[in-house]
């Protein structure tokens, strides 16, 4: 569209601008003007005019006017490459003056004009999310700032964490603003992984790269234990080193190292650090571990510790029988004897 500027002795200096094609990801556009000298309706020329253009540049077109009435003559000029803005620019200040006139003085004409704002566009995704100061149920999260905001910063973003999939989330939130999360949400010993997003005036971006983390295991301290009888034997643990604070613990009798022959298992939520086990079988190797339980689950089990129960000959003494400890002198030494008994041809514990 045409602007003008007003009439000088019949003529009058008109300007047409406009650009390339674009969109948000055209690093630069060319820009293209019209300049336009027009007769009014009530005269006609036939004099050797000349357009100087002052701004953005000098330049200057010889012309014959040969124009009558509303004739319109044009002269084409090109701004090549500019580059452009998420927030509009630069502006052209545009003036020119027409010289030759013989009447007398030629019309001029000034205007500005801004090249328009590049559109934005949906940021890039965040940078891989990170946890930091994890324990057993709490962990810290950050991610990196997108690489390309698209011209309009990020107001929202979004995060997701789940277990084996993004289809089985423990949280899934927008957030206004730029900032981290600090969350107490999760089980001790757990694996989780996490993604973010970020939500810009053009919309939201794509996911992040996928980050993990796995909450403290929340262990026990591997047990000690004390007064081991025949039957009987008390296990001693420190609590956790990080994390909350145990709701209870858990005490698991064994035959094996392994623990697939469980003979005991002890859940308490009045305990401190000790247990008293009971209903033992003399002369056996037990082996005993021990896990902290939490509002979010227990914790991994401690290293177990073993152990062999005392033989089973009793004593009575002051009315009450007691487990006798009995031993055997061997090379010399005095050491703890195993009682047996013989069943079907065969020494038994």
């Amino acid at each position: 569209m045409t602007v003008w500027g007003g009439f000088t002795n019949h003529l009058r200096i008109g300007l047409d601008v406009w650009t390339d094609g674009y969109d948000s990801y055209t690093p630069s556009i060319n820009v293209y003007m019209t300049w336009h000298v027009q007769c009014d309706s009530s005269w006609n020329f036939n004099d050797a005019q000349s357009l100087v253009m002052t701004s953005p540049q000098s330049n200057t077109w010889n012309f014959q006017n040969t124009e009558g009435a509303n004739g319109d003559t044009t002269f084409g000029w090109t701004i090549y490459n500019q580059g452009q803005s998420y927030g509009g620019g630069p502006t052209y200040h545009f003036a020119a003056v027409l010289n030759g006139v013989y009447l007398g003085a030629g019309p001029s004409f000034a205007w500005d004009w801004s090249l328009p704002a590049k559109p934005i566009r949906v940021t890039s995704p965040p940078g891989t999310p990170t946890a930091s100061s994890v324990t057993g149920n709490h962990a810290d999260f950050g991610w990196g700032y997108p690489a390309d905001v698209g011209g309009s910063s990020p107001d929202y973003t979004w995060l997701q964490i789940g277990t084996t999939n993004f289809g089985n989330l423990v949280y899934d939130n927008q957030t206004p603003g730029w900032t981290g999360r600090s969350l107490d949400i999760f089980a001790p010993g757990v694996t989780y992984y996490m993604r973010t997003a970020a939500h810009n005036g053009a919309g939201w971006s794509g996911w992040s790269g996928t980050g993990s983390f796995t909450a403290d295991p929340f262990k026990a301290g591997t047990p000690t234990l004390s007064n081991v009888a025949a039957t009987s034997a008390t296990a001693n643990w420190a609590a956790p080193g990080v994390g909350p604070t145990p709701s209870g613990y858990q005490v698991q009798v064994a035959t094996d190292s392994a623990f697939s022959n469980v003979v005991q298992t002890l859940t308490g939520t009045s305990w401190a650090t000790s247990r008293s086990i009971t209903g033992l079988t003399p002369g056996t190797t037990y082996y005993i571990r021990v896990r902290a339980n939490t509002p979010n689950g227990y914790g991994a089990w401690s290293t177990s510790v073993s152990s062999k129960t005392l033989s089973g000959a009793k004593v009575r003494q002051s009315g009450v029988w007691k487990d006798a400890i009995a031993f055997v002198r061997v090379g010399g030494v005095w050491k703890q004897a195993t009682v047996n008994k013989r069943v079907g041809g065969a020494w038994k514990l």
